[in-house]
């Protein structure tokens, strides 16, 4: 049991994750599978408490190459100009990521995410060279996103 974002949980641990120097603990959340940053983690409590595992969570943790695990799944289409596709075809800079066109212009990828900043943190990082495609709900929500930032100044 333990508190995170002000919310007590009280988590089936599966496995913790290291993705760029940041732990991650991925879980049973009540019947979902979940993904917690370990120092938001406070007052953590243990127990000697047994679970069983659920199998399809296993499965999901061994096929998934993201940091966030979640049942829920968003299928994106991103498009890259092709000034950085090298970047993206030399290795996979998104989870799953797979190459459905590419011509003079730029590149189309898809991937796989479970939540919205999991893909919106690595398209901020490459604009302007990157577009969401699909779903057009993604795209909209960085466009507000960045019309926020700018009227900061």
């Amino acid at each position: 049991m333990f508190k995170y974002n002000d919310k007590k949980r009280k988590l089936k641990p599966y496995k913790l994750v290291n993705n760029n120097g940041i732990w991650y603990l991925v879980g049973d959340d009540n019947s979902k599978l979940k993904t917690f940053t370990v120092n938001k983690i406070k007052n953590m409590q243990l127990t000697n408490k047994e679970f069983t595992i659920i199998d399809e969570f296993k499965t999901i943790i061994e096929q998934n190459q993201a940091t966030w695990f979640s049942q829920d799944k968003i299928d994106v289409i991103l498009q890259i100009d092709i000034s950085v596709a090298s970047y993206f075809k030399r290795r996979d800079l998104l989870p799953n990521q797979k190459i459905l066109e590419e011509n003079d212009k730029y590149l189309l990828l898809s991937t796989t995410v479970s939540y919205d900043d999991e893909i919106l943190r690595v398209v901020r990082s490459w604009i302007p060279h990157i577009k969401i495609i699909k779903p057009l709900y993604l795209n909209d929500k960085l466009y507000k996103e960045l019309k926020e930032f700018i009227k900061q100044k």
